[in-house]
């Protein structure tokens, strides 16, 4: 019970935020261009407390999930003739208005990504190192393909891979497409065509590999073999019977062919090499230790430039694949149980806050970002959809009939509770699936 509150509160905290930031973006703007704003709530429903000031009524409202601004003569049937009402402005004012929303939320995005490379970002020290290959799942597609450990990806369909992060992006991203990659291996290049599998409930692509995981042992279990052989925390296993280890991928793997059988590990501790005899326990037929690798991780601080630099930077990648993930999912290429609703939403959000500050913060940026990527879309019923309308009565040199804008604002409304009762099925299904 206390985790489903968390969650809710999470989901309402993070939700809330957003789009108060996406509203205030409508706000100040329609302020600064002379149109009169009626309401700017926190929240929906019925108003609770506020003041007034300038014309507009500042609220909090009962249900705190975001909020809302009310401009005069915002709705075509609402205009009574007034110089300050939002339909009889210049249509680029008109646009400038909507447009803002989606790019506070932009801007919120880039705010929050340079205060974390200025704080510091702690990132997996894999992510940012060659894309060389550590171990090979067997019966994978890559084990099927021929990739082998030790292999570096160069490129993947033409484009050209370096880094971890780049490797997994395309890969988790491109579960219905075959990969056509060249590596490079013992000084030649070869090419290989591999076919992903989805894995997890999101449908995600994967083909079986790892990085080169150094065997470092990290937390080790009290009371299991490496535990009683006295193993510690940040010991390199450089060999097991005489056999070099260079991946804690062999070391695993080793460990879980032997089964109570004494091993002789030799040990790299303090600069000094150890021997040390381990009898891995059985669990289900397979040996093993009671440790995990230890993960090492990079901590970079930035001066405020090139931090807002590296924010712009890493908002013009989230916003590239944004697109690639939605060109994917309108030719199939990806499946729709990537898309994430209210449920995932606040499971993620509840996640983040646990997870402290700083994931916090890029989770925030993170869902800042698609709010104001997608509300940008040309979509009935977003603000994107009536910029459209905006573009086409400019191009017309002339307004469409009301009629016609409230077919457009039904459909757009039809639209929306569509699409969020797709998602929130779609969230459920996940958890859920149709046959177990």
């Amino acid at each position: 019970m206390i985790v489903l509150l968390g969650k809710v509160f999470s989901f309402f905290f993070v939700l809330g935020i957003l789009v108060l930031i996406h509203e205030l973006g409508h706000f100040l703007t329609a302020k600064r261009l002379g149109v009169r704003v009626e309401v700017f709530s926190f929240g929906f429903g019925k108003r609770i407390a506020g003041w007034e000031k300038g014309g507009t009524d500042y609220r909090i409202s009962l249900i705190p999930l975001g909020g809302y601004v009310k401009m005069a003569g915002e709705e075509a049937e609402d205009v009574k003739g007034a110089p300050d009402e939002f339909q009889n402005q210049k249509r680029w004012k008109r646009a400038l208005i909507l447009v803002n929303g989606g790019f506070f939320n932009i801007l919120l995005a880039l705010g929050l990504l340079s205060i974390l490379y200025v704080q510091g970002v702690e990132k997996p020290k894999y992510l940012e190192e060659p894309s060389v290959v550590g171990w090979v799942q067997p019966d994978s597609p890559a084990f099927k393909a021929g990739l082998l450990a030790g292999d570096r990806i160069l490129q993947i369909n033409k484009r050209t891979i370096s880094r971890w992060d780049e490797l997994e992006t395309l890969i988790t991203t491109s579960p219905r497409e075959e990969l056509k990659m060249v590596v490079l291996r013992d000084g030649q290049r070869k090419s290989l065509s591999i076919h992903p599998r989805t894995v997890t409930s999101y449908e995600i692509g994967d083909i079986g590999i790892l990085y080169p995981l150094p065997p470092i042992l990290g937390t080790i279990a009290s009371g299991m073999a490496a535990s009683k052989a006295g193993l510690q925390e940040g010991d390199r296993i450089t060999a097991i019977e005489g056999k070099p280890i260079k991946t804690f991928f062999e070391l695993r793997d080793l460990v879980a062919a032997n089964p109570n059988k004494t091993l002789l590990f030799t040990v790299s501790r303090g600069g000094s090499s150890l021997p040390v005899r381990v009898t891995p326990s059985s669990s289900s037929g397979k040996g093993v230790l009671g440790v995990f690798p230890l993960m090492e991780t990079t901590v970079k601080k930035y001066p405020l430039f090139q931090a807002i630099g590296n924010g712009v930077k890493e908002c013009f990648g989230l916003v590239k694949l944004t697109f690639s993930v939605i060109r994917k999912l309108f030719v199939g290429k990806l499946s729709v149980k990537t898309l994430s609703g209210p449920i995932d939403i606040a499971d993620f959000s509840y996640a983040a806050v646990k997870s402290g500050s700083s994931s916090f913060l890029r989770f925030l940026a993170f869902i800042s970002l698609q709010l104001g990527i997608i509300n940008l879309l040309p979509l009935p019923a977003l603000d994107g959809g009536h910029l459209f309308v905006l573009i086409i009565e400019g191009i017309l040199r002339r307004d469409l009939s009301l009629q016609w804008k409230e077919r457009i604002a039904q459909a757009g409304f039809f639209l929306l509770m569509a699409l969020s009762v797709f998602v929130i099925l779609n969230d459920v299904l996940k958890r859920f699936p149709l046959g177990k």
